[in-house]
């Protein structure tokens, strides 16, 4: 009362009949964050490993298919020599024969030496029989059918032609340069690089975290004077594990 200085009604508090309350909030962990770019650092060295990978099979398979070829192509180019000497070598066993059935030699010495033609003939045709594999390899590298027959034409010197400017360099110079280009050498580097981001990452993991946390809110009640606010915290987290 303004008379009286009393208070004539009870305090009370109004709404509306209706209301509506909408609020939107980000939150942002900092230890998360650097965790996740941690994460995605970790993710591109595996994908750098996974190059590496493919390129050492690139490469495996450049280098098995020209050494196929150097064997192949030797085989080709001595198959008439090696006829030749195996001729020659049943010759050689056929006159010792012919030798030891007319009592010119021994029969301990054409023992002997019919053992060591033996011997030389077939280390030739092993060491044949090991080259003549490389034209089953070459064809297996190039995709070929194991049954077609293929001519070798082309110098293997000339394959490596695209290398002989390396030839003027340093030493030194050169195995620096395959050290670097060695996909298994990058591959070990990328290794260590992902140990020791995951060493970083479980570091990080018990530090406490620092949480961000900003706030927009709106109430449709028309009483209030206010009808919109915005909140912001900050707050350490840690985990007990």
């Amino acid at each position: 009362s303004v008379l009286t200085g009393t208070q004539s009604l009870e305090p009370s508090t109004s709404s509306d009949q209706d209301r509506r309350l909408a609020d939107i909030e980000a939150q942002w962990n900092i230890v998360d964050a650097v965790i996740a770019y941690l994460d995605g650092k970790i993710a591109d060295d595996r994908a750098l490993v996974a190059q590496e990978r493919l390129k050492k099979v690139k490469q495996n398979i450049e280098i098995d298919t020209i050494n196929a070829y150097w064997r192949a192509y030797a085989t080709q180019q001595t198959q008439k020599t090696y006829r030749n000497i195996m001729h020659d070598g049943e010759i050689i066993s056929h006159n010792i024969g012919i030798a030891s059935n007319e009592r010119l030699i021994s029969s301990d010495t054409y023992n002997e030496r019919q053992k060591v033609i033996l011997d030389q003939s077939k280390s030739i045709a092993n060491l044949f029989e090991d080259q003549d594999l490389a034209k089953v390899e070459l064809k297996s590298l190039m995709a070929m059918p194991i049954k077609q027959d293929i001519l070798l034409t082309t110098d293997p010197k000339t394959i490596n032609n695209r290398f002989n400017r390396y030839n003027e360099k340093p030493v030194d110079e050169l195995v620096q340069t395959a050290l670097i280009n060695r996909p298994e050498l990058r591959e070990i580097y990328l290794d260590g690089n992902i140990s020791s981001k995951n060493i970083e990452k479980e570091l990080i993991s018990t530090f406490p975290g620092l949480n961000l946390i900003y706030s927009r809110n709106y109430d449709s009640n028309s009483f209030l004077s206010d009808h919109s606010w915005t909140n912001f915290s900050a707050a350490l987290t840690q985990s007990i594990t």
